[in-house]
């Protein structure tokens, strides 16, 4: 059911679209075994996330990247064509290659040094593969959530700068309404396996099927 998502390390993921034909990159890190990207999506702006260097590992000519509006100053420092970059609020939706994106609030309530509100950085809301894919990025549990209705939701395991306990991403994961989750975002600098291994028990209680991918890092 998700085997076209696979988890490189931290908010990285690469997708693949059936139809249309498409590799999707979400905020590239950690790259190794390099493919090129028809489509990246970036969160915001911290390292882990809108790294020049991982993104023009999967840069290709064709690439088309959607980026926060406050990512500006800093994607335009690797990308000199204007012309490969969608810029994106929250609250907006575009279409880029055919996928439908929707940009979506990610911020942090009691954490809020590492991602404030007034950032205006992003999750996202793609639809790919005849699926809903709600692709977190860093954030809380916030009351945003509850408007998403995807099928498939990713979020991260925190606890460091994300989520503040594998309870309260139990709760964001259920407000979005998603019959399948996945974690992300731990292992690294956050949150372990045994976090993981805690959320799916804790969810599939609650009849939501849990996929812990593991990382190719």
């Amino acid at each position: 059911m998700t085997n076209f998502i696979k988890w490189i390390t931290q908010a990285c993921l690469r997708i693949k679209s059936e139809e249309p034909s498409l590799i999707i990159y979400t905020d590239p890190f950690g790259i190794e075994n390099e493919e090129e990207a028809d489509l990246i999506l970036i969160t915001h702006d911290h390292y882990d996330h809108l790294s020049g260097e991982n993104i023009k590992k999967v840069l290709g000519t064709n690439t088309q990247i959607v980026v926060p509006l406050v990512c500006k100053e800093k994607i335009m420092e690797v990308i000199e064509d204007e012309n490969k970059i969608t810029f994106i609020e929250v609250g907006q939706s575009c279409e880029v290659k055919g996928i439908p994106i929707r940009a979506v609030p990610a911020y942090n309530v009691v954490k809020t040094k590492y991602h404030p509100k007034k950032k205006k950085y992003v999750g996202y809301v793609i639809t790919v593969n005849g699926k809903k894919v709600y692709i977190a990025g860093d954030t809380e549990e916030i009351p945003e959530m509850e408007d998403i209705n995807s099928d498939i939701s990713i979020l991260p395991l925190g606890q460091t700068y994300t989520m503040n306990s594998v309870n309260e991403a139990v709760s964001a994961t259920i407000k979005t309404g998603c019959s399948i989750a996945i974690p992300y975002h731990f292992g690294t600098y956050e949150g372990n396996m045994e976090d993981a291994k805690k959320y799916k028990k804790l969810l599939e209680k609650k009849g939501i099927t849990v996929n812990i991918l593991q990382s190719e890092k």
